[in-house]
């Protein structure tokens, strides 16, 4: 692999594998769920949710027409430590999945009926963790393993946290976290 860091910071990580004939890009954001306050824990899973909801330049139809154009499958998920949006694509599509990610991760719009609508994605999510056992043990065991601690808390957040989030909260997360700093 090879490792380059722009002048910003932005550290990028490529390899090149001769027998695949496709191209991965994946976003990673150092940031995640040991970093929210009590008060907004389950922002960072908000944000991935919302992030491919519309951009300045697209839909989120656009933005799904756009991947599907160039073969393209996307992803994203949250952890305790980072955030991670990612896609491949088919053949030699790198420049057009980097204007995809680029336009969704620079210019998002986090546009107040898409928060509502995937804030009911979210407490729906929740609530399935709960009624699931062997799912929700997991939530439970770091809770009290951690007491206290933001690593304690859940990825996802709480129905009261999630249900709390406005389109400047996320804003200030974004202006803290997704920055090459």
């Amino acid at each position: 692999y090879h490792k380059t860091v722009l002048n910003n910071g932005v550290r990028i990580i490529s390899e090149q594998l001769e027998h695949l004939r496709s191209i991965s890009l994946g976003i990673w954001v150092n940031a995640g769920s040991r970093d929210e306050a009590r008060s907004e824990n389950g922002i960072f899973h908000f944000i991935e949710h919302m992030i491919f909801k519309g951009t300045q330049n697209r839909s989120s139809l656009q933005i799904a027409k756009d991947l599907d154009a160039i073969g393209g499958l996307s992803n994203a998920f949250t952890g305790k430590e980072n955030t991670c949006f990612h896609a491949r694509v088919l053949g030699n599509h790198f420049v057009d999945l980097a204007d995809i990610f680029s336009d969704i991760f620079l210019h998002s719009t986090f546009a107040s009926d898409d928060m509502e609508r995937e804030r009911q994605v979210i407490l729906q999510e929740i609530n399935m963790v709960e009624d699931t056992p062997d799912d929700n043990i997991h939530v439970l065991f770091n809770r009290f393993f951690w007491m206290g601690h933001p690593v304690g808390m859940s990825i996802l957040g709480t129905g009261e946290t999630v249900s709390s989030f406005n389109r400047e909260t996320i804003l200030k997360y974004i202006s803290k976290f997704y920055v090459p700093g």
